[in-house]
């Protein structure tokens, strides 16, 4: 019985070991996800900002609402889509004028479609987002 008292000891003693070792390489993965993402989160902040301006022409107008599955879509493309680049800064740049970009072009068009079966004003209603976006642009 001895013996095997100190076979499950030592099988415990190595699964101890093993499970501490993993528990350390997953707080290092941990340490570097978080350090990644606080590297991008300027671009997390305009996709909010964009996403709230988007979010408030509904306020405007019912017909102007957009989804937030759609918009978490479109951002996601322009992610996945836009330019790559090893420079970070650079990178950033990019994210940010293409999340920018993507948003008014979703938005002008889907605007002007409605311009043209409903009597609404497409140039009010596209005034009122060019605003907000340079709004946007001026506070980052």
């Amino acid at each position: 019985m001895h013996v095997l008292e100190h076979r499950v000891h030592v099988c415990m003693q190595v699964t101890s070991a093993v499970i501490s070792q993993r528990l350390k390489e997953a707080e290092a993965t941990e340490e570097l996800i978080s350090v990644a993402r606080e590297r991008y989160r300027v671009v997390a902040v305009r996709g909010s900002a964009l996403y709230f301006v988007v979010a408030n022409m509904g306020d405007v107008d019912p017909m102007y609402q957009f989804s937030l599955k759609y918009f978490k879509q479109l951002f996601s493309n322009t992610i996945i889509y836009s330019e790559k680049n090893k420079d970070l800064q650079r990178r950033l740049h990019i994210l940010l004028n293409a999340t920018t970009a993507d948003v008014y072009r979703n938005v002008a068009r889907y605007l002007m479609s409605l311009s043209t079966t409903h009597t609404i004003s497409y140039p009010f209603a596209l005034f009122f987002f060019l605003i907000f976006l340079l709004l946007i642009n001026f506070s980052f």
